[in-house]
């Protein structure tokens, strides 16, 4: 292929720029630019350019800076939560349901992160959950029909259920085979999720950019 057109009935102008662009990213991603990497993988979604550093930045009513600045990926808000410094140093994707718009509705969440320091983290927020906070919780989870039990369980808030892989990299790769996530509380109460296909691969890419992994030096 020749930059700035493709032979044939059709011609299409491409920039230099975007030649040059779609190599460095090829690079930058490991993604081969003559061949499909890997056929069988889904597509991964690259987020936004954005500096590594900016201006120190207050925690907002949302959450931690960044919350507030969100892409959607396939109905997913995603979000590269900074500190106050400025650095990016969470990847943060999530998706809410409610059942009614009344303060009283239903409400779940099911929601992603990857830090440095923890690597892949899920939580899972429902408003008719109603636990003693900060506790160790012997519920049990599931990717897809099988069980998943390398993984700890516990309490955040009253409403907040955290999954804490011994492995996140094995975790990322479960999720990816698979569309669902079901979490069974002791009380018999059972919190099944859907996931859609470019939820994990946005985390991979959000991480590699900002030089942490899903699976962290420490584990």
């Amino acid at each position: 292929m020749v930059p700035g057109s493709i032979s044939g009935s059709i011609r299409i102008d491409l920039p230099t720029d975007a030649w040059r662009w779609l190599k460095q990213c090829g690079k930058t991603f490991d993604i081969a630019i003559d061949r499909p990497t890997d056929p069988d993988a889904p597509e991964m979604p690259v987020p936004r350019p954005r500096s590594p550093s900016i201006s120190m930045m207050p925690a907002t009513a949302a959450g931690p800076p960044g919350t507030e600045d969100r892409q959607k990926i396939e109905g997913w808000d995603a979000s590269e939560l900074r500190d106050n410094e400025g650095r990016i140093i969470v990847c943060f994707i999530r998706r809410r349901y409610a059942e009614g718009s009344e303060a009283t509705a239903h409400r779940i969440a099911t929601q992603f992160f990857v830090s440095k320091l923890k690597g892949l983290t899920v939580v899972l927020k429902d408003s008719e959950f109603n636990f003693p906070e900060e506790q160790p919780i012997e519920a049990t989870f599931k990717v897809g029909a099988a069980p998943f039990t390398a993984v700890s369980t516990k309490v955040l808030g009253r409403d907040e259920i955290g999954v804490f892989p011994q492995h996140p990299s094995a975790l990322a790769d479960a999720l990816e085979k698979s569309n669902s996530a079901t979490i069974r509380a002791p009380t018999g109460y059972q919190f099944e999720f859907p996931l859609r296909a470019g939820v994990v691969p946005w985390l991979r890419a959000c991480a590699r950019r900002n030089g942490f992994a899903i699976e962290p030096a420490t584990q």
